[in-house]
């Protein structure tokens, strides 16, 4: 008699392999519908709460990982943008050159319109958070935790919370949107998969200094895997039909910070005092304004 772990082993091996098949020829066919085309499981049918000793524990501090990445480095160039003084922009939390060999016509028409150069457009100086998948590659730490039906981020940043619900639910409806979006996760082996969707527009919805937006047919999907007992290695996946020709994908690498390092700060922002920095280092681009 097939028990329930074989039933679900099954389930998500046979999904596993077709949204595999899906997802190479999405990426060869460079749709644009892209983000229409990923489907996640049936998860009111997997059952995925509890904990299991084959689930890879993620739960810990983590901070970015400088030596893992490329040329040791840990934040990506800014594809050549120039920002609000004239200067070229660097440090971007995304690829930002390969995500402008992407862009959509409308994307390119918002660098062109405003883009980089008016700092006035961005939320963060209300201190308002960064989104995602900009805070996936933020420097600062984040501390993970699980309960039986979901895994919560806690981002220094901005003093972010973000819960992953992993009972099996869906999505809401198109009609119900967060600026954060809607997560759901389960695993698949020694992976811990995330697919959020449910985004509000967002002008700094890739990264809050190329000021380029998402809109919110955003669709984010991120594979975590353990390549060590302190290291993480991150897969992120970015689906936009609105402003993208075909999905966006790059990493990001993650270790366990020494013991005495392992806590989060305490994150404070002023918008006035925010909003009067912006003044003085980024002065309106506009006449009269």
């Amino acid at each position: 008699m097939m028990t329930l772990g074989d039933k679900i082993t099954r389930r998500m091996t046979a999904w596993a392999g077709a949204t595999t098949c899906v997802f190479v020829a999405l990426m060869w066919a460079g749709t644009t519908v892209a983000s229409a085309q990923w489907h996640s499981p049936d998860l009111t049918r997997l059952e995925v709460t509890g904990f299991s000793t084959d689930i890879p524990d993620f739960g810990r501090v983590w901070t970015k990982d400088r030596a893992a990445y490329p040329g040791g480095e840990s934040s990506f160039e800014c594809g050549g943008l120039i920002g609000a003084n004239d200067f070229p922009l660097s440090q971007c939390e995304v690829p930002v050159a390969d995500l402008l060999a992407l862009a959509h016509p409308r994307l390119l028409a918002w660098v062109d319109f405003a883009g980089p150069s008016d700092e006035y457009l961005s939320p963060r100086y209300d201190c308002v958070v960064n989104s995602l998948p900009n805070l996936l590659g933020d420097v600062y730490q984040q501390m993970w935790t699980r309960n039986s039906d979901k895994m919560m981020i806690h981002y220094e940043q901005g003093n972010r919370y973000r819960e992953i619900w992993m009972d099996g639910r869906k999505h809401p409806p198109m009609t119900e949107q967060f600026y954060m979006g809607h997560s759901v996760g389960w695993f698949e082996g020694d992976e811990f998969i995330v697919d959020t969707q449910n985004f509000t527009f967002d002008i700094d919805g890739f990264d809050d200094h190329s000021h380029l937006p998402t809109s919110h047919l955003k669709h984010l999907i991120e594979h975590y895997r353990k390549t060590g007992e302190d290291t993480m290695e991150l897969t992120i996946t970015v689906f936009d039909p609105l402003f993208m020709l075909s999905p966006l994908m790059y990493k990001h690498y993650f270790h366990t910070p020494e013991a005495d390092a392992q806590y989060l700060r305490v994150w404070e922002c002023d918008p006035e005092t925010s909003r009067r920095e912006l003044s003085v280092m980024a002065p309106d681009k506009y006449e009269g304004q």
